[in-house]
C-alpha cells in the first residue's frame, strides 16, 4: 500500500490516494479501540488495531510514524508545482532526511525489535539514527533511480540522489551512481564505529541495545531487499 502510495504521489497533481482517505479521519486517540471503528476500509482497520494490541505504545508510535510520512509525500506536489531543482547534494540530503520517513522507520524497528526506548532516551543514539537515515535514503535512491528515471518519461517528479549529484556536478550517469555507492560504504563504516563506540560506553539500556541492533540490521535487510526486489530491478533482481 506504502509504494502504490507513493507512486501514485509522484505522477499525480491531485496527490489523493487511498492511503489518504484512510487517514482523512485518523483519531488522536490510536489507544481507543473504538476511535479505530471510523476507518472505511475493513482491513486496515483490522491491522491498526492489531497493532495496537500488541503493544500499545509502540504500536501508536508506529501508525503515527505512518502518517507523518504520508503528510511528507505531499510536498512532491509543491516541488513539482514550482519545478525546484536541488541546487547541490548537500541541499538534497536535507530534504532527503525527511523524505526517508525516519519516523515510520523507528516505529517499525522499536515495533519489531520491541525496543521501547522513547524520544527522550535517544540522544545518545542520535548520530547512528542520522547515519541510519542517511544511509536508508541513499540506498533506496540508488537501486530505485533506474525505475525513477523511467517513471520520469511518464510524467512523474524525479526526487533523486543520482540525479542531483549528475545534473548539479555534471558527470556521466555511471560516475553518478558509483559515488552514491561510495558513499553508501562510507556510511556503513561510520554506523559501524558509531554502534561499536556506543556500546562500549556501558550505559545503555536493554531496549536501547534492542534499537542499536535493529538499526543495523534494518540498514543490511534495505539493501538486500532493494537489490533483489522485482519493483526496482525487474526481472533480473527478482528472486523466484
Amino acid at each position: 500500500m506504502a509504494f502504490m502510495h507513493d507512486d501514485v504521489i509522484e505522477y499525480s497533481e491531485n496527490c489523493e490516494t487511498v492511503v489518504d482517505g484512510i487517514l482523512s479521519n485518523w483519531p488522536d486517540d490510536l489507544l481507543d479501540k473504538n476511535a479505530l471503528k471510523i476507518f472505511k476500509v475493513p482491513a486496515f482497520e483490522e491491522l491498526a488495531n492489531e497493532i495496537i494490541g500488541e503493544d500499545k505504545l509502540l504500536g501508536e508510535e508506529l501508525l503515527k510514524g505512518f502518517i507523518i510520512w504520508v503528510q511528507h509525500t505531499h510536498s512532491y506536489n509543491q516541488i513539482r508545482r514550482t519545478d525546484f531543482n536541488f541546487g547541490c547534494l548537500e541541499d538534497y540530503l536535507v530534504y532527503r532526511c525527511r523524505d526517508v520517513g525516519i519516523e515510520f522507520a523507528l516505529g517499525m524497528i522499536k515495533f519489531g525489535y520491541d525496543a521501547n526506548v522513547p524520544v527522550s532516551h535517544t540522544y545518545i543514539l542520535s548520530n547512528l539514527i542520522h547515519l541510519y537515515n542517511l544511509h536508508m535514503g541513499l540506498v533506496n535512491d540508488l537501486y530505485s533511480f533506474d525505475k525513477e528515471k523511467r517513471d520520469e518519461t511518464n510524467g512523474a517528479v524525479m526526487i533523486n540522489a543520482v540525479d542531483v549529484l549528475q545534473r548539479s556536478r555534471k558527470i556521466p550517469l555511471e560516475e553518478a551512481k558509483g559515488l552514491i555507492r561510495k558513499m553508501i560504504w562510507q556510511l556503513e563504516i561510520q554506523m559501524h564505529e558509531e554502534s561499536v563506540s556506543i556500546e562500549r560506553f556501558g550505559i545503555l539500556t536493554q531496549d536501547q541495545h534492542r534499537l542499536v541492533r535493529g538499526l543495523m540490521e534494518s540498514a543490511a535487510g534495505n539493501i538486500f531487499y532493494s537489490a533483489v526486489q522485482k519493483r526496482y530491478g525487474g526481472e533480473l533482481a527478482a528472486l523466484h
